[in-house]
């Protein structure tokens, strides 16, 4: 019997620069946020994402922005948005979430990347 590697698919989500985001939420002061999505799930993958601004102590997700990006295998696509996120009084995240549907799996597959935000 022979066994034949299979390639495995993935997708990364990362941030740009994660040393230049934005920390403090300033009232009425938009924030830049740019992240990246690479396909190598060797096929054409539909993405949807979600930016938002959860504040732990409430349990409130807020919704800033969200889209949809499709990329052919080992396509990428950089991702720029300005939110404005709402001043809180405790520490707030600013997350953004991936869908999508990875190969023929009827499966959605979810990545998330998040940073910190000070009132």
């Amino acid at each position: 019997m022979q066994l034949w590697p299979q390639p495995e698919g993935t997708t990364e989500l990362f941030f740009e620069k994660p040393n230049e985001l934005p920390r403090t939420i300033t009232p009425d002061n938009p924030l830049p946020i740019a992240f990246t999505v690479k396909n190598r799930e060797f096929a054409t993958v539909a993405y949807t994402y979600q930016v938002e601004q959860i504040t732990p102590d409430t349990g409130q997700h807020t919704t800033l922005a969200s889209g949809t990006k499709e990329l052919a295998h080992e396509q990428h696509a950089d991702i720029r948005q300005t939110v404005t996120a709402t001043p809180t009084e405790q520490p707030s995240k600013l997350q953004v979430t991936l869908i999508y549907q990875e190969g023929d799996v009827q499966k959605q597959e979810r990545r998330v990347i998040s940073y910190w935000l000070t009132p």
